[in-house]
């Protein structure tokens, strides 16, 4: 008794969208004509496409070595991929510079994200600009859409668990806004109260000299 074939045009599978039925394989078995969602075209058989036991279905654009991907067609030198690469490191690479700050003390990347670059740019979109940065909106939690956002640096330096608080006549606020309201280096500020031992009111109304060595 012969099969019927059911018809997978217009559906989805994994990453890959059936746009018509295609030439049958030697054997007899049905191929279909797919788009990968980074826009590869290839014949699929009906096999790949449904088995549920098959853990990627795509073209090899998101194949993955230790778990982070090592390809993804066009897309590996643009900037989103680039971050999205080195979120992955910092929490799962244990040689990593950043790996103790990350992935040492528990913070993750969320299974969506983890396995696909797809999936995260398609809920973080492109950058807004080059001096945007992805963060997080609580460093306690992991990577996931609900807890990133792209920031500038100023705003994501006042979110990091080190930032530092300094009060001056009743005011305080993050030592980059106290930079900014005095105009003096944020470095030299910290320079000031932690080396040379000024007081908080000196360190904060003290207009920076030069020297030949530094800026005190």
């Amino acid at each position: 008794m012969a099969t019927t074939l059911i018809d997978l045009t217009g559906k989805t599978f994994g990453l890959w969208n059936v746009i018509e039925r295609g030439p049958n394989t030697k054997q007899g078995k049905p191929r279909w004509w797919c788009q990968c969602a980074c826009d590869t075209l290839r014949l699929v058989s009906t096999s790949h496409l449904t088995r549920k036991c098959t853990p990627s279905r795509d073209c090899g654009c998101t194949r993955t070595k230790l778990g982070r991907p090592i390809e993804f067609h066009g897309s590996t030198h643009t900037p989103e991929y680039v971050i999205w690469v080195d979120m992955i490191e910092r929490c799962i690479n244990p040689k990593q510079k950043s790996y103790s700050r990350y992935g040492g003390r528990g913070i993750t990347v969320c299974s969506e994200w983890s396995k696909s670059f797809l999936a995260f740019f398609a809920d973080m979109g492109k950058r807004p600009s080059p001096k945007h940065m992805l963060d997080r909106l609580d460093n306690s939690l992991g990577y996931c859409k609900e807890n990133c956002r792209w920031t500038t640096p100023d705003i994501q330096y006042r979110n990091r668990r080190s930032n530092r608080w300094l009060t001056l006549h009743g005011r305080t606020q993050c030592l980059i806004d106290w930079s900014r309201d005095t105009g003096i280096e944020r470095r030299t500020i910290q320079r000031r109260i932690d080396l040379l031992g000024w007081s908080m009111e000196r360190a904060l109304t003290t207009p920076p000299r030069i020297t030949k060595r530094s800026i005190v």
